[in-house]
């Protein structure tokens, strides 16, 4: 009789995650897909965008971002970003989120100044370094284009629009416009050392003065291209060029004529000033003082009543002044320097 024999093995437990029987890929969704505008802006991959990783076996499966790829173009671009989802068997699924890259912004930017010449010789050339304020959300350096120039077809004046184009990198662009005014004709006006006389600094021309302080009513006889004005006052000009005209800013004159015959009514000091100008009179009457440069242009202006003002020069750029001194008893102007 033959003896059965048995052979008996340790007992092992069938684990089939560590026997990798598991053939089942995992589960999950990529991100959604996502659109900016620019490529600063493609957010950082991040596995844990992905939530709903499962898998059959293992607990929890793997996340690992793979790759990004883009498709080469521009505005859009469109990069495919991979994230991969595996279990402990190295079964997997990649998943795919798409990013669009694709910049819809104008960019901003402002014109130079409205200007205004008197001859067309004088147009400024065409500058677009004259816009400096040019930005974009995207590009760094927007390209700033001189676009056209278009004449209205006038004279006298005529207006020339200037047009800038500004434009980022995709092509978004916006135009900015600088009107330049020709008004034919220089009205400008130059003022004497001593502040009585005006002259209109074009030659050849027909000429009214015009007084400022009536309404810019016409001075009667004054026809030519200088005007010593009999009193002080503020004087215009209006010059026409050959059908071209236009009228002159206002200046302030002053007769030293006549300050000359009454400096006993007032002194003025120090001389020459440097922080300070003191005035002293010897009546209590209203009065304006008025500090202008050689050109005209005024300077300090003060109304008073004492018997003592002082002005403050501080900061005035040195050089040949006009104080004007007005009452209703009349007015009286000294030439005086500041250092």
């Amino acid at each position: 009789m033959k003896k059965l024999m048995l052979l008996l093995l340790p007992f092992t437990p069938f684990v089939l995650n560590a026997q990798c029987g598991d053939t089942t890929p995992p589960t999950g969704t990529a991100p959604a897909d996502v659109s900016v505008q620019c490529i600063g802006d493609v957010p950082a991959p991040d596995p844990l965008l992905i939530t709903d990783e499962a898998d059959n076996v293992t607990p929890n499966p793997t996340v690992t971002h793979i790759s990004d790829v883009s498709d080469g173009s521009t505005c859009p671009e469109t990069i495919t970003r991979t994230y991969r989802i595996e279990d402990d068997c190295n079964n997997f699924i990649d998943v795919t989120q798409i990013i669009t890259v694709d910049d819809i912004t104008n960019p901003t930017g402002s014109a130079p100044a409205d200007t205004a010449v008197y001859y067309i010789g004088d147009v400024p050339a065409i500058d677009v370094n004259a816009i400096t304020d040019e930005a974009d959300n995207c590009t760094a350096s927007p390209i700033v284009t001189h676009i056209s120039d278009v004449s209205d077809g006038l004279s006298c004046p005529e207006t020339i629009t200037r047009t800038y184009g500004i434009a980022d990198d995709c092509g978004n662009s916006i135009f900015v416009n600088q009107t330049i005014t020709v008004n034919g004709v220089n009205a400008s006006v130059s003022i004497s050392t001593n502040g009585d006389t005006l002259t209109a600094n074009l030659a050849g021309a027909t000429y009214q003065w015009l007084d400022c302080d009536n309404n810019m009513t016409a001075v009667t006889g004054a026809n030519t291209q200088w005007y010593s004005p009999p009193v002080a006052g503020n004087f215009a000009v209006y010059v026409n060029d050959f059908g071209c005209a236009d009228t002159s800013d206002c200046y302030t004159t002053s007769s030293l004529s006549v300050s000359e015959l009454q400096n006993e009514f007032f002194s003025v000091y120090p001389q020459p000033a440097a922080d300070f100008i003191t005035v002293e009179f010897t009546g209590e009457d209203e009065r304006i003082l008025t500090l202008l440069d050689i050109s005209g242009k005024v300077i300090r202006s003060v109304k008073t009543g004492n018997l003592v003002e002082t002005l403050d020069v501080s900061g005035v750029e040195a050089g040949t002044y006009i104080l004007n001194i007005r009452s209703d008893k009349g007015s009286v102007s000294k030439r005086l320097m500041i250092e």
